[in-house]
C-alpha cells in the first residue's frame, strides 16, 4: 500500500522561508471589465495578461481552463528568476467571467512544476486615445492555496460609485467565484440587489471543476456595493472581487475613474492585527474599510476605539498618516483603498502576525513612477536588495509603525521611471526576515494606478503534498504541521479521531476516514492558529473484465466488457473504438493483450487483461481447372493450412481422388472461422477407339502390305522399321522377317490407346526343274516335267 502523506504546515515565526503567494497551483475567475468609455475611444479592459515570477527553479507551467471555457491549454517554460508574461488578449471574451448571474465555464487553472507567484493584469491600454497609457488598469494577485477555502466574507469600499456616465454598457461591484472540484455546492447571500436576486435572497448553485459564477451589483453608487455579502462550499473554491471604474467624485479631485480589486483569502485566515501604509491619493487619502466576520467586533487605531460592529457590517475610515496601526478583538478583514492622484486600487491587506514574504518579484508595466510601501519587523530593514543591489532600499528610510511599540517599522521608497522604466522585471529580497511589500505603479491624475499588494498572506495555511491523486483505501494518511518548540497540537477529525502530536498517522483507511481533520496549534509566539484539510479517502473499485480470453478470426470484432468502476483506460488504444470507456469495440489485426487500468476516483486504481489471439485465416487454394484420361484418376488437394475441411463430395480430408468429370469444391475453417473456399473443373478425356483393320497375317517375303488403322487423331507405329511412315495410320510396311507392330493413337497426347498386329513371312521355295533326259519330241507329242522344293 501506498503512504500518503498529507501535511499541514502552520507558518509561525520568521525563520521560515516565504515567497509572495508562491504556489504550484492557482485558481482564479477573472472579473468582466469595461470595455468602452464614451467620452474617448479608449478600451478600457485589454490587454489582459498573467504574470507568472520563478525564483531560484525554472518552471514549466501549464494554463488551462478544467470546464472547458474556451481558452486553449498554454504552456510556457519559464528560466530561474524571471518573470515571464503569458498573452490572454486573445481571449478575453472566453476568460473575463460573463455574463453575471449564470454558471459560465471560465474558471482559470494554472499548474506549475516548481513554485512561482502569478498576477493577473488589466492593462487597460487597447484604445487609440493616446494608447500608450493606461486609464482603468489594476494588478489582482493570485494567493494560491491561501485564496481556497469554504467561507469568504465580502469586504469593499463605500465611498466610491462607479462611473455610469461614460461607459457603455455601464459597469458594476462584482464578485467572482470558481470551484475547484466537481459537485460543489455554493450558497451565497447578497448584501445588496445583485443580477437576477434581491438583497438577502439565498443563491444555491452546484458547481463542477473550474466553472465560475459572477455576482454583480444592479446598482452603481457606493451604498449598494457588495461589501457583507457571504459565500459558502462544502468544497474549496476562490473568489475574487472587483469594483469597476471607480469614480473619485465628490471625494476626490480631477474627475477620474479606475478599477480595484483583489482575490480574497477566506474567513479562516484572517487575523485581528494590520498595518496600513498611506498611498498618494488626493483628497483625503488612503482608506481602510473594515468588515467583522463575528458580532460585536471592536475595532481599533492607533489603539483608540473607532467602533463595534457585528458579523457582515463595515466601519471606515482613513489611514491618517504614513502608517496605521489596527487591531481587533475578534477576526477582521481589512480592504484599503489608495492609489495616485485620483487613479485608484484596492487590495485586501493581509494579518501581518506569523505572515510576510522574504521574497517578492513583479514586473513594472506602466512607464509613469513607482513607490514601494514595505513594512517589516524592526532590526531587519537594512538586509534588502533589489535585483541584486543592496543599496535601493536601506534601512535609514524606514520609520516606526506608531502604536507598535517600535516592533514594526515601515518605507515609501520611490522607483523613479528613469532607474526603473516600464518592462522592468523587479526582485526584492530580504536576508533576515519575512517581510509585506504593496506596489502604487503608474502616472497617477488622468493616467493610472496599478495597487498591488505582494506577501505571503496566511498565517495557517493547508499543503497537501498528495493534491494531484486521492488517497485510496489502505493506504496511511499522515497529518503533519510543523514542529515548534513549546507549541501544542489538538487534532480532531472524523470517527472520534483525535491527536496531541505534530504529525498523527491514521493506518489503513477506508471511506469512513474521509472528512474534514482540524487542527489547533497554541505557540508561544503566535497564539492560536487554526487550520483544517478536507480529506477524501476512495475505495478501489470492485474490477471486473466480462469477456474472457479469446480467440478471433482475422477480419472480425468483438466487444470487451468491464464493469465495476467509474473510469476506464484500456492498453494498447490500437484497434479500440475508445479506450476509456468500459465496453469499446476491439477489431484487433494481430494477436495483442489489452490491459485494463479502471478506478472509481482518479488514481485509486485496479487492473486486470484480456488476451485475443487472432486466427490467421489462409484462404484454400487448388489447382487450375484440369483434365485426365479416361481410366486415370487425379488428386485434388488444398495449398494452405486448415483445421476443417468439406469437400463438395463430402469428403473431409486435405485431399480427394477424382475419377470422373465434375465441378469439385473445397471449404476450409481455422478452428471456428470460416477460411473460405476454392472451386476446380475437372474434364476426363476419353480414350480413342482405336482399331487396326487388318488381322494378323502371313506375307510373302520380299512383298509388302498396307496397314490400316482408324479411330485416332494422332498414330505411332513401332518400330519404325519397314514402314514407309510411322505417323499415319496406312503406312505401308515391307518386313524382310515376321514382325509385331505396335500402334499408339490418340486425340490428346496424354490420352493413348494401343493395338498391334503380326506379320509372319513366308519365303519363297527352291524350285529345281527338269526332264528325265534331254530328249527332242515331235510335234504334238507329251513329255514328263519333274519339279521338287515346292509344296503346291
Amino acid at each position: 500500500m501506498k503512504k500518503i502523506l498529507i501535511t499541514v504546515f502552520i507558518l509561525i515565526g520568521i525563520s521560515y522561508a516565504s515567497r509572495a503567494q508562491s504556489d504550484t497551483e492557482f485558481w482564479f475567475a477573472a472579473p468582466d471589465i469595461c470595455r468602452d468609455m464614451q467620452s474617448y475611444a479608449v478600451v478600457l479592459d485589454s490587454p489582459i495578461v498573467l504574470r507568472i515570477a520563478t525564483q531560484a527553479q525554472a518552471a514549466t507551467v501549464d494554463i488551462s481552463q478544467p470546464a472547458g471555457g474556451g481558452l486553449p491549454l498554454l504552456s510556457v517554460s519559464i528560466p530561474p528568476n524571471t518573470v515571464r508574461t503569458v498573452e490572454l488578449n486573445n481571449w478575453i471574451n472566453q476568460v473575463e467571467n460573463k455574463p453575471a448571474g449564470i454558471i459560465n465555464n471560465k474558471g482559470l487553472y494554472i499548474k506549475s512544476t516548481t513554485p512561482v507567484t502569478v498576477y493577473y493584469e488589466v492593462l487597460s491600454n487597447g484604445g487609440t486615445y493616446n494608447p500608450i497609457e493606461l486609464y482603468n488598469s489594476e494588478i489582482f494577485n493570485l494567493k494560491g492555496r491561501y485564496a481556497l477555502g469554504n467561507f469568504f466574507t465580502i469586504p469593499g469600499q463605500t465611498i466610491l460609485g462607479n462611473d455610469a456616465a461614460r461607459l457603455i454598457p455601464p459597469y458594476y461591484a462584482s464578485f467572482e467565484i470558481v470551484a475547484t472540484e466537481d459537485n460543489t455546492k455554493v450558497i451565497i447571500t447578497p448584501a445588496h440587489n445583485v443580477v437576477g436576486y434581491l438583497a438577502g435572497s439565498v443563491i444555491s448553485l452546484t458547481l463542477n471543476r473550474g466553472q465560475s459564477y459572477s455576482v454583480q451589483a444592479t446598482g452603481t453608487i457606493a451604498g449598494v456595493h457588495l461589501n457583507g455579502s457571504t459565500v459558502s462550499a462544502d468544497k474549496p473554491v476562490a473568489v475574487t472581487v472587483s469594483d469597476d471604474v471607480m469614480w473619485g467624485d465628490p471625494y476626490y479631485t480631477g474627475g477620474c475613474a479606475d478599477l480595484g480589486g483583489d482575490q480574497l483569502i477566506p474567513d479562516k485566515l484572517l487575523g485581528r492585527e494590520y498595518i496600513a501604509i498611506n498611498g498618494s491619493l488626493n483628497g483625503p487619502n488612503s482608506y481602510l474599510f473594515i468588515t467583522a466576520i463575528e458580532n460585536n467586533t471592536s475595532v481599533y487605531q492607533g489603539g483608540i476605539l473607532q467602533g463595534t460592529i457585528n458579523a457582515r457590517q463595515s466601519l471606515q475610515f482613513p489611514v491618517g498618516g504614513q502608517a496605521t496601526y489596527v487591531t481587533t478583538d475578534k477576526p477582521i478583514s481589512v480592504w484599503q483603498l489608495s492609489g495616485i492622484g485620483c487613479e485608484v486600487g484596492a487590495v485586501q491587506l493581509p494579518d501581518i502576525k506569523c505572515t510576510g514574504s522574504s521574497e517578492v518579484s513583479f514586473f513594472k508595466s506602466t512607464n509613469g513612477d513607482m513607490w514601494l510601501n514595505i513594512l517589516i519587523k524592526n532590526g531587519d530593514q537594512g538586509n534588502f536588495t533589489v535585483n541584486g543591489n543592496a543599496t535601493v532600499i536601506t534601512a535609514s528610510q524606514f520609520n516606526p509603525v506608531p502604536g507598535t511599540s517600535g516592533q514594526w517599522v515601515y518605507a515609501t521608497v520611490p522607483f523613479s521611471l528613469a532607474s526603473y522604466p516600464q518592462n522592468t522585471q523587479v526582485s526584492i529580497k530580504n536576508s533576515s526576515s519575512v517581510f509585506h511589500l504593496s506596489i502604487l505603479d503608474g502616472k497617477g491624475s488622468g493616467f493610472n494606478a496599478n495597487y498591488g499588494y505582494f506577501a505571503a498572506y496566511g498565517s495557517t495555511f493547508v499543503k497537501v503534498n498528495t493534491v494531484s491523486e486521492p488517497i485510496c483505501a489502505g493506504d496511511t494518511l499522515t497529518l503533519g504541521t510543523a514542529n515548534y518548540l513549546g507549541a501544542s497540537y489538538t487534532w480532531k477529525g472524523p470517527n472520534g479521531f483525535s491527536s496531541s502530536l505534530a504529525n498523527p498517522s491514521i493506518l489503513n483507511t477506508n471511506s469512513s476516514s474521509s472528512g474534514w481533520y482540524y487542527l489547533e496549534v497554541n505557540d508561544s509566539l503566535c497564539g492560536v492558529g487554526k487550520d483544517s484539510v478536507l480529506v477524501n479517502v476512495y475505495d478501489f473499485p470492485d474490477l471486473r473484465i466480462l469477456t474472457n480470453d479469446t480467440s478471433l478470426c482475422e477480419g472480425a470484432s468483438l466487444e470487451l466488457k468491464a464493469a465495476g468502476a467509474v473510469s476506464y483506460k484500456w492498453t494498447p488504444n490500437e484497434y479500440l473504438s475508445n479506450a476509456n470507456i468500459a465496453n469499446p469495440i476491439a477489431k484487433p489485426r494481430k494477436s495483442i493483450t489489452y490491459h485494463l487500468t479502471a478506478s472509481i476516483h482518479e488514481k485509486c486504481e485496479r487492473t486486470d487483461s484480456i488476451s485475443v489471439r487472432i486466427v490467421n485465416l489462409e484462404v484454400p487454394r487448388l489447382i487450375n481447372d484440369t483434365s485426365f484420361c479416361e481410366g486415370d484418376s487425379i488428386i485434388l488437394s488444398v495449398a494452405g493450412s486448415a483445421s476443417h475441411y468439406l469437400w463438395s463430395t463430402g469428403d473431409t480430408s486435405a485431399f480427394i481422388t477424382v475419377y470422373r468429370s465434375g465441378e469439385y469444391s473445397v471449404t476450409t475453417h481455422m478452428e471456428m472461422c470460416y477460411a473460405g473456399s476454392d472451386t476446380v473443373n475437372v474434364i476426363v478425356i476419353p480414350l480413342p477407339e482405336l482399331e487396326i483393320l487388318n488381322s494378323d497375317t502371313v506375307i510373302c517375303a520380299h512383298s509388302s502390305i498396307r496397314l490400316n488403322a482408324k479411330g485416332a487423331m494422332y498414330y505411332q507405329w513401332s518400330p519404325e522399321d519397314f514402314l514407309s511412315n510411322p505417323n499415319i495410320p496406312d503406312p505401308v510396311a515391307s518386313p524382310l522377317e515376321s514382325i509385331t507392330y505396335y500402334l499408339k493413337g490418340s486425340t490428346d497426347p496424354r490420352c493413348v490407346a494401343t493395338d498391334s498386329i503380326r506379320i509372319m513371312i513366308s519365303p519363297l521355295p527352291n524350285i529345281d526343274a527338269y526332264v528325265d533326259r534331254d530328249t527332242i519330241k515331235c510335234f504334238e507329242e507329251s513329255v514328263q516335267l519333274h519339279a521338287s522344293g515346292g509344296v503346291s
